[in-house]
């Protein structure tokens, strides 16, 4: 794997638009141009601010998420440069972690055929038999992470394991425990503490002529990239997580050390996992694993954290570990499968092409919103699996008589999603509906074709009407799909028009209907949400036309919304204290991007882009050598819109479903 794709598989959050790119830093800054511009002093010395937005993360609180100025993403990718080996060879020393980075990822040939092929099995499921419009490198940054990771990249792979399920027979004591807050209270001075080993050692070493030591640079570049704050990391990057994975490596050497102190050998009198912040304690004895919580609260103490007490319960054998809700809606599925599968059976029908009754249909849904308020804490989780698995399942055979099953499935699934409105639900809903509009799509071309067919007979038989009618009969129940397809998806936006800024990507998909959003209530929404530059993006991509090179005329009165609200987030943008507000992400992306969005007036383009190259002008000084390497790495930076204004619909719904289909394979259990 080519080095430069650090840059597409771990400085992005995984939360950003599909139609988020990054492509004018990873295709500009290869290892060669990085090793050239980091040898001239001053070339990447500045300080950004990243954008921050905010994602759900239970019923009343947010998690605050950080997409890095492309500045700080090309720094970030200096220091993997200069200090890969050194992260990996400390990350082993760590006698717990089971998911600390061991060496850069090159997929074998196996792999690589095997992707390929989970690849091709997505195309041909939701009908995407036309020339792919993404390609194999695209394909790769949804599979991959620019490191491989020592035994489990997610934390399934850690409940599955042998030795893991072993151990839960083996012991007679368990002991969950996670980090509060984990990364927004790590301090980066303890960075260099970690990894020297010692805070006074750390101290010593702190002037200037060693900044470019791996702990000192370790510091540093967490901070550098985060406006120079020393508490927290930015939440979000895979880059963030290999980051802390070098303090909590030092956590875990002190704690295995600690318990040897006390004749406790790791593997016979205890077993430890940990999990990026969360730790799965076993042991024989109840005062050993009651020993290694008290030495593992004043560990981190040390470095400023503290344990999640509110989650922590000892448990004695048998062990309640994975979450019971997950298993009881595994039980409701699998109720509801065998209510088909009984009732197919009555009427004679295949089973795989039975549809199921509304009735079954709508005790499945009552059955999800119970186990939902029984668990609430376990809401996300359950949501998320349950879309997944009508995701995989759900299809439309053409049949006039399931298209009000099929409509009334796509009505309760739409409200479920509403209980838990997220990046990943959403993606999730998205491939729900795109499964059935391709499927559709392609069946109607059939019968419009054997339609037309028929028609172009001058004696008809029998037969030929039959067939006519049945045809066409079928293309009604397609149109009176699309038609409620529309409109559960209308009702999800207006009915929560305060979360449109975690659903962002339905306005997209919602750009295939040949039935159009209305001008009034697309300007209701920039009204509300007129401060998101991810809300105003996708209402700005919605209403360009099908060339996607100018506005829809229906929509003149939004295009003209739009204009004011980016004028005034850019004049009028409050700045959060950087040297230049072109190192503030907000105001960068704003700025940049809507000076390329097409859909704007060419004198107002020009206006953006002249506003642009004087912001970033100021922040160039120092010698002429490094002036010229600066504007270079500006010009660079700034020569593609961000946010892909020329990302065809057909693209889109292919990213959508293969992250949809990858989110499974992607960690996210850590609270960070």
């Amino acid at each position: 794997m080519k080095k430069n794709l650090f840059l597409r598989t771990d400085t992005l959050p995984e939360e950003i638009p599909v139609l988020f790119s990054n492509k004018a830093v990873y295709l500009n800054f290869t290892k060669k141009r990085i090793d050239e511009i980091s040898n001239i002093d001053n070339v990447l010395n500045f300080v950004t601010v990243p954008f921050f937005f905010y994602i759900p993360k239970s019923k009343d609180e947010k998690r605050k998420i950080g997409l890095l100025h492309p500045i700080a993403q090309i720094q970030a990718f200096n220091y993997i440069l200069r200090y890969e080996q050194l992260v990996i060879s400390f990350c082993k020393n760590s006698p717990y972690s089971v998911r600390s980075p061991i060496k850069r990822n090159i997929p074998k040939f196996k792999d690589v055929i095997l992707k390929k092929k989970e690849i091709k099995k997505i195309e041909e499921e939701y009908n995407f038999t036309d020339k792919l419009s993404v390609t194999s490198d695209e394909d790769q940054i949804l599979f991959y992470n620019y490191f491989s990771y020592n035994k489990h990249k997610k934390i399934t792979g850690l409940y599955n394991s042998v030795k893991f399920n072993r151990d839960k027979y083996k012991y007679n004591y368990f002991l969950k425990l996670d980090i509060q807050r984990c990364f927004p209270s790590i301090y980066t001075h303890s960075l260099a503490w970690a990894i020297f080993g010692e805070k006074s050692l750390a101290k010593k070493y702190k002037d200037k002529k060693y900044k470019y030591t791996f702990p000192n640079a370790s510091d540093s570049i967490s901070q550098r990239i985060n406006f120079n704050e020393t508490h927290g990391l930015v939440v979000g990057p895979e880059f963030s997580r290999v980051i802390a994975e070098l303090l909590l490596t030092r956590i875990d050497v002190n704690l295995y050390q600690f318990a040897k102190e006390q004749n406790l050998e790791h593997k016979k009198d205890y077993s430890l996992y940990r999990f990026i912040d969360d730790y799965f304690i076993f042991a024989k004895n109840k005062k050993d694993i009651e020993l290694i919580e008290q030495f593992l609260k004043i560990e981190l103490d040390k470095y400023n954290l503290a344990l999640n007490i509110g989650k922590t319960t000892l448990q004695e054998k048998p062990f309640e570990i994975y979450d019971n809700s997950i298993i009881s809606l595994k039980k409701i599925l699998k109720e509801f499968e065998f209510d088909k599968m009984l009732a197919s059976l009555k009427v004679g029908i295949d089973y795989t092409k039975y549809k199921g009754k509304l009735s079954q249909w709508d005790d499945l849904f009552y059955k999800m919103e119970n186990l939902i308020s029984n668990h609430n804490e376990s809401k996300t989780r359950i949501i998320n699996y349950f879309l997944k698995t009508i995701r995989s399942s759900i299809f439309f055979d053409g049949n006039p008589k399931h298209k009000y099953i099929i409509a009334n499935i796509l009505e309760i699934v739409s409200n479920i999603f509403t209980l838990e409105i997220n990046s990943k639900s959403t993606s999730y809903l998205i491939s729900i509906y795109i499964k059935l509009f391709k499927q559709m799509e392609s069946q109607k071309k059939e019968l419009e074709l054997s339609i037309a067919l028929i028609e172009l007979k001058t004696h008809k038989d029998e037969t030929d009407i039959i067939d006519l009618l049945l045809q066409k009969k079928k293309l009604e129940s397609f149109e009176y799909l699309n038609e409620k397809m529309f409109q559960h998806l209308f009702s999800v936006l207006k009915n929560n028009m305060n979360s449109i800024d975690s659903m962002y990507d339905i306005l997209i998909f919602m750009k295939l209907f040949e039935k159009k959003l209305s001008a009034n209530f697309l300007c209701e929404i920039l009204t509300m949400h007129k401060e998101s530059y991810f809300v105003c993006c996708s209402i700005a991509y919605y209403i360009l036309d099908e060339k996607l090179n100018s506005i829809d005329n229906k929509y003149i009165t939004v295009v003209n919304k739009l204009s004011s609200i980016i004028d005034s987030n850019i004049n009028n943008y409050s700045e959060k204290g950087a040297t230049y507000r072109i190192l503030e992400g907000e105001f960068f992306y704003f700025l940049n991007d809507f000076s390329k969005y097409p859909g704007f007036r060419n004198s107002q383009i020009a206006k953006y882009n002249k506003l642009l190259i004087r912001e970033y002008k100021l922040t160039i000084k120092g010698t002429q050598e490094v002036q010229h390497a600066q504007l270079e790495m500006w010009e660079s930076i700034t020569r593609y819109s961000y946010y892909d204004w020329n990302t065809q619909t057909d693209t889109f719904i292919r990213k959508v479903v293969k992250k949809s289909s990858n989110m499974a394979k992607i960690d996210s259990t850590s609270e960070y």
